[in-house]
């Protein structure tokens, strides 16, 4: 048996995992969970550069510089980038539970419990 079939499916799975977790993050806009940009905004004010992973902020300019080119402003960026990371946080979580051969309702399960 191909391995290559399986990991198709597991990519296709954590596809629409990520597009499900996408859907439900952008679409609830819940605040205590997407709050947090105008809090980031404070930081960088102050100069405070330091509380988030590396890689945020230099991907929060991008997300601010090409937000603003299709109209949205800093903190809906820094919104869809929230959205964007949670969602393929949860993906990955999914396809990392299939290749490590849980079953589709464990993987599943276990996204759930992250997601919410």
């Amino acid at each position: 048996m191909s391995t290559e079939k399986p990991r198709k499916t597991v990519a296709l799975e954590a596809l629409v995992a990520f597009l499900g977790l996408l859907v439900l993050y952008h679409t609830t806009r819940q605040a205590h969970y997407w709050g947090d940009a105008k809090f980031i905004l404070q930081w960088v004010e102050n100069g405070r550069l330091d509380y988030y992973h590396v890689a945020y902020l230099p991907l929060a300019q991008v997300f601010r510089w090409s937000g603003s080119r299709f109209g949205l402003g800093l903190e809906e960026s820094l919104r869809l980038l929230s959205v964007l990371c949670g969602a393929g946080s949860g993906a990955l979580l999914f396809a990392a539970a299939r290749c490590a051969r849980a079953g589709r309702l464990a993987a599943g399960g276990a996204t759930v419990l992250y997601a919410t």
